[in-house]
């Protein structure tokens, strides 16, 4: 499962971590989220100096901003990009429109390292924001997956991204027991699917932060910031840190 922790702000950047379906959770990726809600924000430019100064080797960008594309070519950075949901419904209601995208936004900028597009973010039928959505998700990315595949690109995922609150509450700890509320079933099964079947991840947005803001009378500072504990053991899985442990 790849996962991404969208709390912990720096400057221009949010930390991020992937864990991959093997759940070896040893060989964890780190990579960072290039996020630009702010002010007195760096260049794009600078934030690539940045990736290539402390060796983060994956970036993560909401969208397909073009100066951070621009910045990226030739560097060694592995890139997802996301497309927000407003675009859903066109993507998925066209295949030309699709495969606009892809040349636009992915070969467009053949010297850069795509390794992911992240169709959409946190849509789901019970969040009332991004319900309107849910019809066009999954057809979103069958028409992103084909355009990549005619474009030769069968080498970029094409995955979305879900939020816990679709994780029935009766089952969401230990995660070993989890599983979707059955409401939620419809929708994300079909997703679950066509993940399956293509070899991608999933990205799930994690807030280990607000977790420990709302019980810090039983959650450690350390065990909440990945720092040295004695960490806990449920239903026979080892978490050393609270970011583990809600994923």
């Amino acid at each position: 499962m790849a996962i991404t922790m969208n709390h912990f702000f720096l400057p221009a950047m949010v930390i991020l971590i992937f864990s991959f379906t093997s759940l070896d959770l040893t060989a964890a990726q780190i990579g960072v989220c290039y996020g630009r809600n702010g002010a007195g924000l760096p260049p794009p430019s600078r934030v690539v100096e940045l990736f290539k100064q402390y060796n983060i080797k994956r970036m993560r960008i909401y969208d397909t901003y073009q100066p951070a594309l621009e910045a990226l070519r030739g560097s060694d950075i592995e890139l997802t990009v996301g497309i927000h949901n407003p675009q859903l419904q066109d993507i998925a209601n066209s295949r030309p429109n699709a495969d606009r995208w892809v040349q636009d936004n992915i070969r467009n900028y053949g010297n850069v390292r795509f390794r992911a597009v992240v169709v959409g973010n946190e849509v789901s039928p019970i969040r009332p924001e991004t319900s309107q959505y849910v019809p066009f998700l999954l057809n979103a990315m069958r028409n992103i997956r084909a355009a990549l595949d005619a474009a030769g690109l069968g080498a970029i995922k094409v995955t979305t991204a879900i939020e816990t609150e679709v994780v029935d509450p009766a089952t969401n700890f230990p995660p070993s027991k989890g599983d979707f509320r059955p409401e939620v079933r419809p929708f994300l099964d079909p997703i679950v699917a066509f993940l399956s079947d293509t070899g991608a991840p999933i990205f799930a947005s994690i807030y280990p932060f607000l977790a420990y803001l709302n019980n810090k009378a039983q959650i450690s500072f350390n065990y909440a910031f990945l720092q040295p504990n004695s960490g806990i053991t449920a239903d026979g899985v080892y978490y050393d840190n609270l970011y583990y442990a809600l994923g």
